[in-house]
């Protein structure tokens, strides 16, 4: 199965301009031959009816099999995110901006037969009376449920940021492969010291998120979503780059519930509302910290501001006159 989803991966990133075709060929067989084995000690493995992955950012991982322990991937370039009999899932990384994040992704439900969607082709997936897939619109959220499987992918775009949620069964992410499995990043801690503003900022989200969750979030949880969206907000220097550690709050409090007796659809639903919300409350909040704090700018002359960046270097600009 996984080098059938090779040989389709090939033929849909041809068309594209992102890589040479050869390129493609090379990477793709070197990830055939590192996800051979994708066996990896288990530390805080969770015993339940659903593991999770995220993926998310520029870009964060926290694996099936480690969801308390964070990895920043600053690689860039196509990666395979999973693959199993069921779905093969492939993310583009760009980092032209001086950062990393998910420009694109190949999305391939292999049967009864195959079907690929991605922002490149077309997000809006695989329907129809063969297809083993149902998706949920909401918003600028696509969500895949299997008809069969305990398998569901959320593909969220928040803030200009595309973030990537799996749930699966333990039984299912034993027969996968792919980043979500193993995968060679670093263990993501601050670094570097932040403008004064920034964890100001990123508190302010936290909070919100914590306010709004439907089920119970792990504080384990919120100290990662910290620490993410710390390097990120000082990295791009985009404050809805933390709308991303807020949603991924939001996600643990789901997973919690996931694994109970109530509709995970009616759940999805659930979240996404109060997620408006609680994007909207620290959205009001930290513009209004920002309003009353001294501009902050980097040595790229972009300022942390709410509106576009080409006009906080207007106003770099306008101060140095």
């Amino acid at each position: 199965m996984f080098r059938q989803s090779v040989f389709i991966a090939i033929a849909f990133l041809a068309t594209g301009d992102f890589l040479t075709e050869a390129k493609v060929v090379s990477n793709l067989a070197v990830q055939d031959v590192v996800e051979a084995d994708p066996t990896l000690p288990v530390t805080d493995k969770p015993s339940h009816r659903y593991q999770t992955c995220s993926y998310i950012g520029d870009p964060h991982l926290l694996p099936f099999s480690q969801p308390y322990t964070q990895y920043w991937c600053k690689k860039s370039g196509w990666e395979l995110l999973l693959s199993n009999k069921y779905v093969t899932l492939y993310v583009l990384v760009d980092s032209s901006n001086t950062y990393y994040r998910i420009q694109d992704y190949m999305l391939i439900f292999p049967e009864p037969t195959s079907c690929t969607t991605g922002t490149s082709s077309n997000p809006v997936p695989c329907t129809g009376s063969s297809s083993p897939i149902i998706t949920q619109t909401i918003g600028n959220t696509y969500i895949h449920f299997h008809n069969s499987q305990e398998l569901i992918i959320k593909i969220d775009y928040e803030g200009g940021y595309k973030n990537f949620f799996i749930w699966q069964s333990p039984k299912l992410v034993d027969e996968s492969c792919g980043v979500c499995v193993r995968w060679n990043c670093d263990q993501e801690g601050l670094w570097m010291t932040p403008n004064p503003v920034v964890p100001q900022l990123c508190q302010i989200y936290a909070d919100s998120a914590r306010a709004h969750a439907i089920g119970k979030v792990d504080e384990r949880i919120i100290e990662l979503s910290q620490t993410q969206c710390i390097n990120d907000v000082q990295t791009t220097f985009d404050p809805k780059a933390a709308e991303t550690a807020l949603t991924l709050v939001l996600q643990d409090g789901l997973t919690n519930l996931f694994n109970g007796d109530e509709s995970q659809q009616a759940l999805l639903e659930k979240v996404q509302l109060v997620k408006q919300e609680a994007i909207k409350n620290a959205e009001t909040k930290g513009r209004e910290l920002l309003a009353n704090s001294k501009l902050v700018c980097n040595d790229r002359k972009i300022c942390l501001s709410f509106d576009a960046s080409s006009a906080a270097e207007t106003t770099v600009k306008a101060k140095k006159k």
